[in-house]
């Protein structure tokens, strides 16, 4: 297996925001302490089962969640000996926590700077004090401008804003303030990610009517590509923007539909073809590996030849570059101008679909309307 990348799920967090469908859990330092032996014993049996017991190299390293930084200074040290103890990166490895601005403090990001992490992607999502009430979000505008500057009296060179748009009674105008400051803030990275209202949140019985926000949801996609674009922002993926150089490698590798390896509660995995799920509670988690010494896996599935084609090209589509004719052949064994030729001829006409240069893309306007040919592509 190539040089995997390695996902760390964190479920602790100190509430749940309406929108959330991530599993997260509150942190008690007994469930703390359990899921860090579990990840440890968790992240062994992948060595033996993988890679014969060896210390696999990994490309990209990603702690997400939950909240990381909900955890104290010693259990942020405690997981990063753990990933030290079972994994080799160089030192040009991209290596990711989130944190979420009421939890970032100057020690934490010591800690996670000792750890090897070279970049925080901080979860913002507004700047609005109001929306972000409406959202259960536990932070202020304030207080995220706070954790920026931490970050970088701190010396965190990569840094990411996450935001979300669309968000209930959200303006545009209000959308087009939370861009004005991320811009002046200055991060190498920023993600607008379209409000999804998953079923299980607080929000999912507020989903609009399909058809009934889509002009307001377009105008903020189109609004986010003008803003960042004009501030020199290279508008990478379809929610996704960042600083010449400064493109998330972590995810590329799954829009590359690389390998990776999930550790933790709920964390998925992707290793030969084979898509694998953990078990999404802490307790079942912890009480698999540390009481039976079995792998947590809850669901999984191996991937035919086509099924691998349809889902690289899937993710392929997302970025700007679009599927690559001679690394997608290399990649799955299929053509994709043949393969797909289809949804060319479908969706080109419409001004969704392009193709130069031996590559075929999402244009804007399909970047924008992406669901439909990403579908019919998987």
């Amino acid at each position: 297996m190539p040089n995997p990348g390695l996902y760390i799920h964190v479920p602790f967090c100190s509430g749940k925001c309406h929108y959330c469908d991530f599993y997260s859990v509150p942190a008690e330092s007994g469930k703390v302490a359990r899921y860090l032996s579990a990840v440890s014993r968790e992240a062994g049996l992948l060595r033996g089962r993988l890679f014969g017991g060896q210390k696999p190299e990994v490309n990209t390293l990603y702690i997400g969640g939950g909240t990381p930084t909900e955890l104290s200074n010693e259990e942020l040290g405690a997981l990063g000996k753990i990933l030290h103890d079972h994994f080799l990166w160089n030192e040009d490895a991209e290596f990711t926590s989130e944190a979420n601005p009421e939890s970032v403090t100057g020690e934490k990001i010591d800690v996670l700077k000792s750890a090897g992490v070279n970049r925080i992607s901080l979860g913002v999502q507004t700047f609005d004090d109001g929306l972000l009430r409406a959202i259960g979000r536990r932070h202020t505008g304030e207080e995220a401008h706070r954790a920026f500057r931490a970050l970088r009296e701190h010396g965190v060179a990569n840094v990411g804003l996450d935001l979300i748009y669309a968000l209930p009674d959200q303006s545009v105008g209000q959308f087009r303030r939370d861009l004005a400051t991320a811009v002046d803030l200055g991060p190498e990275h920023v993600s607008c990610y379209e409000l999804t209202y998953e079923p299980g949140t607080k929000f999912f019985d507020r989903a609009p009517k399909p058809g009934d926000s889509d002009r307001r949801e377009a105008e903020m996609f189109y609004l986010a590509h003008a803003t960042l674009t004009r501030a020199g922002y290279e508008h990478y993926e379809i929610s996704n923007y960042a600083r010449p150089g400064f493109a998330c490698r972590h995810n590329l590798h799954y829009w590359r539909n690389g390998a990776y390896l999930g550790l933790g509660p709920s964390a998925a995995g992707f290793a030969r073809r084979r898509r694998y799920k953990n078990l999404s509670d802490l307790d079942a988690y912890t009480q698999r590996i540390l009481q039976t010494g079995r792998i947590p896996v809850e669901t999984e599935e191996t991937l035919s030849d086509r099924q691998f084609a349809g889902e690289t090209a899937m993710l392929n589509l997302r970025t700007a570059q679009g599927i690559v004719r001679g690394e997608f052949q290399k990649q799955t064994g299929f053509d994709p101008f043949g393969l797909f030729q289809d949804v060319i001829e479908k969706y080109r006409p419409a001004g969704l679909v392009d193709t130069r240069d031996d590559r075929i893309f999402l244009t804007l306007r399909g970047m924008a309307l992406s669901n439909e040919v990403l579908t019919e592509v998987l």
